[in-house]
Formats: structure tokens, sequence, C-alpha cells
């Protein structure tokens, strides 16, 4: 049935057209699996206890791409104790990303579970900073091997 169809068969039974409403009932794992969430823009809770997350859309007016903010409820409104991340595993808001917490395996695996990714997406952190600087060097962390999971780190010049 089109939208057209629904709203004549309104007009038929006497409906006013300034009244015109429509609720429709999706799963949210439909509307999850293309890549839309009803809480965009608002802390909720994760899939890790005491840790929130807010997915952001996409913007190209403003060059972002869909992004995840991670934070403890305690630090909702504290931008230097959070971390965030793109949909592509690169870091958002690079100059308030909190390196310590972004190594943090908890933070990324809500990181991962907002934003729809597997585990070989990387998702790109801080390990520090340069010497004698303030300029922090991403790296990117990948796990090889199956039966111990060294961790090899390339560092981005």
């Amino acid at each position: 049935m089109k939208l057209e169809e629904i709203f004549e068969a309104d007009r038929d039974a006497g409906i006013p057209p300034e009244l015109p409403e429509l609720v429709v009932d999706l799963p949210e794992a439909l509307l999850l699996s293309l890549g839309r969430d009803l809480n965009e823009g608002r802390w909720t809770p994760s899939c890790v206890k005491g840790l929130y997350q807010r997915v952001d859309p996409e913007r190209p007016e403003m060059k972002q791409r869909r992004h995840v903010h991670v934070a403890a409820e305690k630090h909702l409104k504290a931008a230097g104790k959070q971390v965030s991340w793109n949909d592509d595993g690169s870091r958002h808001d690079r100059h308030r990303f909190n390196a310590t917490l972004g190594q943090r395996k908890d933070y990324r695996a809500v990181a991962r579970a907002a934003l729809g990714l597997g585990d070989d997406v990387q998702l790109e952190h801080v390990t520090g900073r340069t010497r004698g600087s303030a300029t922090t060097v991403g790296i990117y962390e990948h796990l090889i091997g199956h039966a111990h999971h060294e961790r090899v780190f390339l560092a981005a010049h």
C-alpha cells in the first residue's frame, strides 16, 4: 500500500486533512541494519555497564562522518574525558580525544557495537605525545595471530 492510498482512505473516512497522522512500527534491528538509530544525538546506555554512547549522524555540510562518542556516566559533559570514532575507525574530535580511554577495550567495544563495526575495522587511537611537543601521534592497533594475539603498532607520520 502507498502513502497516497492510506491518506485517501482517511479522507473517505471523514478525517480532516489537517490531522494526518501515520505511525509506522519498525523493528529496531531493521533500523540498525540500515545504519539508523532513533536515539541519534542523545546519550544512551551502552552494551557495557557504566558506559554511555552518543551516535551522531553524518553531516556532509560540515564534512563529518557518522560517529560515536563514548563516556562514563559521570563524564557525559566533560569532553576531555570522552573518546569518539568515525564509522571508518578514524578518531573524531582529535583535539578532545582522551588517549588513555581510547586504548581501553571496553570503550572500543562500545564504539564498535554502536557503529556496527566488525573486528576487522581498526579503531585509531593515541598512545602518547611526541618528545618536547604537545602534538599527538596517531597509531593503529593491529591484532595478529590466532592463539597469542600479539599487538603490533604502526606509527603514522
